[in-house]
């Protein structure tokens, strides 16, 4: 069986690390509560899906911020769902991507993008089976995959007429919404909130004071590998420099995708710690001197 949990596991110690959350956020999880949704729904959960929900089906914070997903959640989209799939039934839609497609293992972009996205109007069921959907919220949008799939791709119907996809498995889209919770803090520079004197300015807007707070909360100190990356954001500015952020943010995202499929054909998923050696490694195989 693949380390699902250990990796999900080293999510959680991260997350604690870096001060998103605490221990007291996290609630048992018993099997028997995997049970009842599986029987709610009619659905088997798949074994990467049922270790996230092992370690964050109780949490009483969304952690980690934009991944909406825990027990509550799926079970509440379950009964708005038939709500949801008559509109599916009846409507062609928006159908978007990142403009990025894997051929023969490698990432490559999609030429005919309009204003940076892939675009087709079909209809959905077209590409997709609506008996093997699983939701996993419903709101304002709504957050879908393929129960049938070991680790699917994350779908998003935004409002009523067009659907996104993340473009990279549920593992790996987690693994990016964890990096987003420390990527506030890489190259901040404090001083520009404050006067001469050290303290918050006069003058700073309550938006500004909150900002302020929330990236003083988190804490990379104890991420060696996050210490590189924050020398990275502190000299990646203006674009002209030797290793630009958005050079950082194009690699980040191709590796994503590779490592992915690394993953699936090794049957071993990395850890946080693990993944994040792997892509400084990989940057180096690019020839940047980390």
């Amino acid at each position: 069986m693949v380390n699902y949990l250990d990796f999900y596991k080293s999510a959680k110690e991260y997350l604690i690390k870096i001060k998103s959350a605490s221990e007291q956020d996290f609630k048992s999880v018993e099997e028997s509560d995997i049970l009842e949704i599986e029987n709610l729904i009619g659905k088997k959960i798949s074994s990467l899906l049922r270790c996230f929900l092992n370690i964050f089906g109780k949490t009483t914070k969304r952690i980690p911020d934009g991944l909406p997903i825990n027990l509550d959640k799926i079970k509440d989209a379950y009964y708005k769902s038939s709500e949801k799939l008559s509109i599916l039934e009846s409507t062609d839609f928006k159908v978007y991507t990142d403009g990025k497609k894997i051929v023969d293992g490698k990432v490559v972009e999609i030429d005919d993008t309009i204003e940076g996205a892939h675009l087709e109007v079909v209809n959905l069921l077209e590409l997709l089976d609506i008996e093997d959907f699983l939701f996993l919220s419903i709101n304002e949008n709504t957050t879908f995959i393929n129960s049938k799939e070991e680790d699917p791709i994350i779908h998003y119907f935004i409002g009523t007429s067009a659907l996104t996809s993340s473009m990279l498995p549920l593992s790996a889209h987690f693994r990016a919404m964890l990096f987003n919770e420390i990527l506030p803090k890489l190259g901040w520079n404090p001083n520009i909130y404050k006067d001469k004197n050290g303290n918050l300015k006069n003058d700073l807007s309550p938006y500004y004071k909150e900002l302020f707070r929330k990236i003083s909360s988190i804490d990379i100190s104890n991420l060696q590998w996050a210490s590189i990356y924050d020398k990275i954001f502190m000299e990646g500015w203006p674009y002209d420099s030797q290793f630009p952020i958005h050079i950082f943010q194009e690699r980040r995202r191709e590796f994503y995708h590779i490592n992915s499929i690394v993953e699936k054909q090794n049957g071993y998923i990395l850890t946080i710690d693990e993944f994040e050696w792997k892509f400084i490694d990989f940057l180096k195989q690019q020839g940047y001197n980390l």
